[in-house]
Protein backbone atom coordinates (compact mmCIF):
# COMPACT_ATOMS: atom_id res chain seq x y z
CA UNK A 1 0.00 0.00 0.00
CA UNK A 2 1.04 3.58 -0.48
CA UNK A 3 0.42 6.53 0.98
CA UNK A 4 -0.74 8.56 -2.23
CA UNK A 5 -3.74 6.11 -2.19
CA UNK A 6 -5.64 8.49 -0.02
CA UNK A 7 -5.22 10.90 -2.72
CA UNK A 8 -5.83 8.71 -5.61
CA UNK A 9 -9.00 7.13 -4.39
CA UNK A 10 -10.60 10.22 -3.86
CA UNK A 11 -9.38 12.26 -6.69
CA UNK A 12 -11.00 8.89 -8.59
CA UNK A 13 -14.11 8.52 -6.61
CA UNK A 14 -15.15 12.26 -7.01
CA UNK A 15 -14.83 11.95 -10.38
CA UNK A 16 -16.73 8.75 -10.58
CA UNK A 17 -19.55 10.24 -8.60
CA UNK A 18 -19.37 13.15 -11.44
CA UNK A 19 -19.84 10.29 -14.30
CA UNK A 20 -22.81 8.64 -12.36
CA UNK A 21 -24.44 12.16 -12.10
CA UNK A 22 -23.94 12.94 -15.22
CA UNK A 23 -26.90 9.60 -15.76
CA UNK A 24 -29.37 10.93 -13.66
CA UNK A 25 -32.39 12.66 -14.73
CA UNK A 26 -32.38 10.73 -18.18
CA UNK A 27 -33.08 6.91 -18.73
CA UNK A 28 -29.91 5.22 -18.56
CA UNK A 29 -30.62 2.19 -19.72
CA UNK A 30 -30.91 -0.66 -17.07
CA UNK A 31 -31.32 -4.86 -16.95
CA UNK A 32 -30.91 -7.22 -14.76
CA UNK A 33 -27.78 -9.02 -14.34
CA UNK A 34 -27.43 -13.09 -14.35
CA UNK A 35 -28.70 -15.26 -11.36
CA UNK A 36 -30.73 -12.73 -10.07
CA UNK A 37 -27.75 -10.52 -9.00
CA UNK A 38 -29.82 -7.66 -9.33
CA UNK A 39 -30.06 -4.22 -11.85
CA UNK A 40 -27.53 -2.70 -13.45
CA UNK A 41 -27.18 0.06 -15.88
CA UNK A 42 -24.69 1.67 -18.25
CA UNK A 43 -24.00 4.15 -15.40
CA UNK A 44 -22.68 1.23 -13.53
CA UNK A 45 -20.38 0.00 -16.16
CA UNK A 46 -19.14 3.33 -16.98
CA UNK A 47 -18.13 4.51 -13.63
CA UNK A 48 -16.48 0.87 -13.10
CA UNK A 49 -14.55 1.49 -16.50
CA UNK A 50 -13.43 4.77 -15.96
CA UNK A 51 -12.34 3.66 -11.83
CA UNK A 52 -10.86 0.59 -13.43
CA UNK A 53 -8.25 2.93 -15.90
CA UNK A 54 -7.43 5.08 -13.39
CA UNK A 55 -6.78 2.88 -10.70
CA UNK A 56 -5.17 0.18 -12.12
CA UNK A 57 -3.29 2.44 -14.60
CA UNK A 58 -1.89 4.39 -11.37
CA UNK A 59 -1.14 0.93 -9.51
CA UNK A 60 -0.80 -1.61 -11.92
CA UNK A 61 0.58 -4.12 -9.38
CA UNK A 62 -2.60 -4.10 -7.23
CA UNK A 63 -5.54 -6.70 -7.47
CA UNK A 64 -9.47 -5.73 -8.72
CA UNK A 65 -12.35 -6.92 -7.67
CA UNK A 66 -15.64 -5.03 -8.58
CA UNK A 67 -19.34 -5.43 -8.57
CA UNK A 68 -19.80 -4.63 -12.33
CA UNK A 69 -16.55 -6.55 -14.09
CA UNK A 70 -15.96 -10.74 -13.99
CA UNK A 71 -13.77 -11.88 -10.82
CA UNK A 72 -10.49 -13.69 -11.89
CA UNK A 73 -7.90 -15.75 -9.62
CA UNK A 74 -5.45 -12.96 -10.52
CA UNK A 75 -6.39 -10.60 -7.46
CA UNK A 76 -5.48 -13.67 -5.06
CA UNK A 77 -1.89 -12.79 -5.71
CA UNK A 78 -1.59 -9.50 -5.41
CA UNK A 79 -0.80 -7.86 -1.71
CA UNK A 80 -3.32 -4.98 -2.14
CA UNK A 81 -7.09 -5.05 -4.13
CA UNK A 82 -9.21 -2.34 -4.82
CA UNK A 83 -12.14 -3.50 -3.92
CA UNK A 84 -15.39 -1.04 -6.06
CA UNK A 85 -19.03 -0.65 -6.63
CA UNK A 86 -19.46 1.63 -8.68
CA UNK A 87 -23.00 2.56 -7.85
CA UNK A 88 -24.16 1.42 -4.61
CA UNK A 89 -27.98 1.53 -4.61
CA UNK A 90 -28.61 0.78 -8.28
CA UNK A 91 -31.84 0.83 -7.46
CA UNK A 92 -32.12 3.78 -5.87
CA UNK A 93 -30.06 5.35 -9.16
CA UNK A 94 -32.29 4.21 -11.42
CA UNK A 95 -35.50 5.08 -9.71
CA UNK A 96 -33.99 9.12 -9.44
CA UNK A 97 -33.00 8.63 -5.88
CA UNK A 98 -30.73 10.49 -4.23
CA UNK A 99 -29.56 7.83 -2.02
CA UNK A 100 -26.97 6.32 -3.97
CA UNK A 101 -22.93 6.50 -4.34
CA UNK A 102 -19.71 5.14 -5.08
CA UNK A 103 -17.78 2.92 -2.37
CA UNK A 104 -14.15 1.85 -2.52
CA UNK A 105 -12.10 -0.24 -0.16
CA UNK A 106 -8.65 -1.08 -0.75
CA UNK A 107 -7.56 -4.45 1.42
CA UNK A 108 -3.53 -4.97 1.85
CA UNK A 109 -2.70 -8.57 3.05
CA UNK A 110 -6.84 -9.58 3.19
CA UNK A 111 -6.98 -6.45 6.13
CA UNK A 112 -9.21 -3.79 4.87
CA UNK A 113 -7.39 -0.69 5.20
CA UNK A 114 -8.96 2.10 3.55
CA UNK A 115 -12.95 2.42 2.69
CA UNK A 116 -13.97 5.38 1.15
CA UNK A 117 -17.45 6.80 0.07
CA UNK A 118 -17.43 9.41 -2.51
CA UNK A 119 -17.27 12.67 0.11
CA UNK A 120 -19.46 15.18 -2.33
CA UNK A 121 -22.54 12.60 -2.82
CA UNK A 122 -22.66 11.82 0.74
CA UNK A 123 -23.85 15.23 1.70
CA UNK A 124 -27.40 14.46 0.15
CA UNK A 125 -27.58 11.51 2.38
CA UNK A 126 -29.10 12.05 6.08
CA UNK A 127 -25.96 11.85 7.82
CA UNK A 128 -27.27 8.13 9.86
CA UNK A 129 -26.75 6.47 6.02
CA UNK A 130 -23.78 8.18 5.24
CA UNK A 131 -22.52 6.96 8.75
CA UNK A 132 -23.79 3.33 7.70
CA UNK A 133 -22.44 3.11 3.88
CA UNK A 134 -19.12 4.45 5.67
CA UNK A 135 -19.03 1.06 7.47
CA UNK A 136 -21.00 -0.71 4.44
CA UNK A 137 -17.73 0.02 2.35
CA UNK A 138 -15.61 -2.36 4.44
CA UNK A 139 -18.28 -4.95 5.00
CA UNK A 140 -18.76 -5.12 1.46
CA UNK A 141 -14.81 -4.92 1.30
CA UNK A 142 -14.54 -8.11 3.42
CA UNK A 143 -17.56 -9.96 2.17
CA UNK A 144 -16.40 -9.72 -1.75
CA UNK A 145 -12.75 -10.69 -0.51
CA UNK A 146 -13.49 -13.86 1.67
CA UNK A 147 -17.01 -14.29 0.59
CA UNK A 148 -18.21 -14.22 4.48
CA UNK A 149 -21.76 -14.18 4.66
CA UNK A 150 -23.46 -10.81 6.31
CA UNK A 151 -24.62 -12.52 8.95
CA UNK A 152 -21.48 -14.32 10.03
CA UNK A 153 -18.87 -11.09 9.91
CA UNK A 154 -17.04 -9.92 13.02
CA UNK A 155 -19.04 -7.15 14.22
CA UNK A 156 -17.60 -4.48 16.73
CA UNK A 157 -18.80 -3.87 20.25
CA UNK A 158 -19.66 -0.60 19.60
CA UNK A 159 -20.38 1.35 16.76
CA UNK A 160 -18.13 2.61 15.34
CA UNK A 161 -18.65 6.50 14.01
Amino acid sequence: MQATDLALITDAIRMAGKIASGYVGRSAQAWDKPGGAGPVTEADLAVDSYLKTVLMGARPDYGWLSEETEDTAARLSRDTVFIVDPIDGTKAFITGKPTFTTLIALLHRGVPVLGIIDPDNTKSLPPAVAASTGLDVLSHALESYTAIPFDQRPRPGRPIL
